[in-house]
């Protein structure tokens, strides 16, 4: 019995200095180290960041222990600076990632699925960014030289669809070149995949940011995408008409954005009016996210050629223009 409490004991002894060992003794820092945490991320993103870091020895502990303070919804997105010397336990981390910390010498530019290059404008000219060569900046052609995946693209026309959506810091001396180098940059580094795949299925990368610019704005779900970025790609390839909402409120201010277009719209003459005008709009709509992006390179083959979304967010799917008017009716009392 004493030999068994001798052993219980010894079991408690290291265990207790493992777990003091791992939730409050510190790592120190030896060379200065910045962390940059996006919008959006998720616990287990951060506890992935601070382990490749090698500011926590275990994401199982740090997440066992944002989970006992209930602080997993404290930790915020910031460009967190952490001097040469520093030591850091993950209760420190943890205070740490609920400032939201800035570098005074740095700004945030948060680029979101769906966004247009004209709100992107605003938010440079919010920042003070000289937008003096913006029109010459934001041209394919200054940049075709310097990115492959520009090549094939109308040199006059916009880096719409070209700005990847994600959080970015810069320096406060940073200028309208160095934002749109370090975009494009990171477009071709998130996109390499994507646009390989696209490659050896032989689809025209700039059709397939067109096409996946409207997916954006149409649908939410990746199941959904998918399936209707096939009927699209089945309407293109057909010389039909794709009959986009979407492509006519990239005409629009965001603020004036609507769900269904009147005939009267309909009837503009605009290139981007997809109910007058067979085939893709001559640019982007919008900067797709890797979701409508990788939908649009695989998309879920169906036989549907026609769909309505609801205003509930239901939607409906024909392969008949009869049944698509019936939806139609049931999409209007879907609310």
């Amino acid at each position: 019995m004493k030999k068994f409490l001798l052993i219980l004991l010894l079991i408690l002894f290291v265990g207790s200095i493992a777990v003091y060992w791992l939730f409050f003794s510190s790592i120190t820092v030896k060379e200065e180290l910045r962390l940059s945490v996006a919008l959006g991320s998720v616990p287990s993103t951060i506890a992935r960041q601070l382990k490749e870091a090698g500011l926590i020895r275990s994401e199982r502990v740090f997440l066992l222990e944002l989970k006992f303070l209930d602080k997993g919804a404290d930790l915020k997105a910031g460009n967190y600076l952490f001097a040469a010397d520093s030591s850091w336990s993950v209760l420190d981390l943890i205070d740490y990632l609920q400032s939201g910390q800035l570098a005074a010498e740095q700004w945030l530019l948060q680029v979101r699925e769906g966004e247009t290059i004209f709100e992107f404008k605003e938010q440079l000219a919010e920042q003070g960014i000289d937008l003096s060569d913006w029109d010459k900046m934001t041209l394919v052609g200054t940049w075709q030289e310097r990115f492959t995946f520009l090549q094939g693209v109308p040199s006059a026309n916009s880096l719409e669809g070209f700005l990847f959506p994600d959080t970015y810091y810069f320096e406060k001396q940073a200028d309208l070149k160095k934002v749109l180098e370090t975009l494009l940059t990171h477009f071709g580094e998130k996109t390499v995949e994507l646009r390989q795949s696209a490659k050896s299925k032989n689809l025209d990368w700039y059709e397939v940011l067109r096409l996946a610019s409207i997916v954006e704005w149409e649908v939410r779900t990746p199941a959904n995408r998918a399936l209707v970025a096939d009927i699209f790609w089945r309407r293109y390839h057909d010389d039909y008409l794709l009959q986009s909402d979407a492509t006519l409120n990239y005409l629009r201010d965001k603020s004036e954005r609507i769900d269904s277009n009147t005939y009267k719209d309909l009837e503009n003459e605009s290139a981007y009016n997809t109910y007058k005008h067979i085939g893709l709009p001559p640019t982007p709509i919008n900067s797709p996210g890797l979701g409508a992006l990788t939908a649009t390179v695989n998309p879920t083959a169906n036989d549907d050629y026609y769909f309505v979304t609801s205003l509930a967010g239901n939607i409906y799917y024909a392969k008949t223009y009869d049944d698509h008017l019936l939806n139609v009716k049931k999409a209007k009392n879907d609310k």
